[in-house]
């Protein structure tokens, strides 16, 4: 079976990546823009599969890109499945703050993820597609997420990348209790029985 891509880009699903083992390191599946020299690589590296979606079977259409050995999938082009609407083959809109930064922290905890303090200069090599190694980001995750999010929870590019550690989290939280206490105390009316 041969791939019917053709050399623009095209929308697909990321699937994971194949190990040496041909086991599949895999996160959910997300839409990606195919970028067109992938696309090219890929379409003669392509194999059928079935899998189920809610009630139904689809015939899918797999891809494997052999110079970095992730996989992408999309619908066959002759199945029902095609126009299925929960392929959602079109442009997602934006993550919301929350998840994307649970994204984004799973992928700088990665074993495989370069060490780095230089956390923006990080994230742009990321989102510049100079991390072939590493998953290739989701549509639905903004390149500039200091832009995206702002006052939608966004603080920093170290907060965006790192997850806090366990004493940074209690005092979080002991800052959270200290400050409503001191907001209810403020709010607080004596009365004096009317005297």
């Amino acid at each position: 079976m041969t791939g019917r891509f053709t050399a623009k880009a095209e929308l697909v699903w990321y699937v994971g990546k194949q190990n040496d083992d041909n086991s599949l390191d895999a996160l959910a599946p997300y839409l990606y823009a195919l970028p067109p020299p992938a696309a090219k690589r890929c379409r003669y590296a392509a194999h059928l599969a079935s899998i189920t979606i809610g009630d139904r079977a689809l015939t899918v259409v797999y891809y494997v890109d052999p110079k970095d050995r992730h996989i992408y999938a999309q619908p066959h082009p002759d199945s029902d499945g095609f126009r299925y609407a929960n392929w959602g083959l079109a442009r997602p809109a934006q993550r919301d703050f929350e998840d994307a930064r649970t994204f984004a922290r799973a992928l700088f905890r990665r074993p495989d993820a370069e060490a780095s303090t230089q956390y923006e200069r990080w994230w742009n090599r990321y989102a510049a597609g100079e991390m072939p190694h590493l998953p290739p980001q989701p549509l639905d995750i903004p390149s500039d997420p200091a832009r995206a999010y702002q006052g939608a929870g966004w603080k920093s590019f170290e907060d965006w990348l790192v997850v806090p550690k366990k004493k940074d989290r209690e005092k979080q939280k002991a800052s959270k209790k200290k400050k409503a206490r001191a907001a209810t105390a403020g709010r607080v009316v004596s009365h004096d029985g009317g005297t």
